[in-house]
């Protein structure tokens, strides 16, 4: 059985879109509150920290926004650049030009708090979406128990290539066969220590097995007795081993 079916990969992504704008919408608020309580352009601020992508935007309102300093007019409230004497608002004569705004303007940090609490919670869904959908497509690789060091490895379409300084367990890789396709598997092996061994199961039952220290490359593996479509699985076999193993059979 699947650890995650199609309909409910749909559904996480749904949630995932929900929360990514929920979290953009608090931390909208949050941004035009705060930046309007210190007297900046409230609204162009707001627009940089929801649009611009990886919460640069975010980071460049803390960097620059937040330190752009103002005046506060005695008689209207209004907020000026520093340096002048005369309010830009109402006129009036600034008693102290360059006063630079109080820091005991207080709003409330709910939508910020909950912006950052969505940020972690998209990705921690995302994480979930990304390993569900590896292991409904091949739950093969996460059955299998291994312990690689130096290890490259190359998995696409009809090949899968690994090299290892030091491979010592199992490792798996699944093959969809199809009507008309080759039958066989190419490999072109190069094991200097210890032993690995390649098989092949079809519905978790073993069919065949081969050992790869001694084959001479490339070295064809006949599939002609196997089904003629459905889907097969490769293992590798390893006991404390150093080389490579490249499998083609495109």
């Amino acid at each position: 059985m699947s650890w995650m079916s199609y309909e409910q990969m749909w559904i996480g992504i749904g949630v995932v879109l929900l929360l990514v704008l929920g979290f953009r919408t608090c931390l909208g608020i949050w941004t035009y509150r705060d930046a309007k309580a210190r007297g900046l352009d409230a609204k162009i601020w707001t627009v940089i920290v929801v649009l611009v992508p990886n919460l640069m935007g975010l980071l460049l309102y803390f960097l620059i926004g937040r330190r752009q300093q103002t005046v506060r007019c005695a008689s209207c409230g209004g907020q000026t650049e520093p340096g002048k004497y005369y309010c830009s608002n109402c006129g009036a004569s600034l008693v102290q030009p360059g006063m630079i705004v109080p820091s005991d303007v207080k709003h409330s940090k709910k939508p910020l708090i909950a912006a950052l609490v969505g940020m972690i919670l998209t990705s921690l869904l995302v994480l979930g979406i990304v390993f569900g959908s590896l292991y409904s497509a091949q739950p093969e690789m996460f059955a299998a128990k291994n312990v690689s060091i130096g290890q490259a490895q190359t998995m696409r379409p009809g090949l899968w290539k690994l090299s290892f300084w030091y491979f010592d367990g199992e490792k798996v890789q699944a093959i969809d066969l199809k009507q008309g396709e080759p039958r066989q598997i190419t490999l072109d092996t190069e094991i200097k220590k210890g032993t690995v061994e390649a098989a092949i199961s079809v519905d978790g039952k073993e069919q065949e097995r081969l050992l790869l220290n001694d084959l001479d490359t490339p070295y064809i593996w006949d599939l002609s007795d196997l089904p003629d479509s459905g889907r097969i699985t490769l293992h590798l076999y390893a006991e404390e081993a150093r080389g490579k193993v490249n499998m083609d059979w495109r």
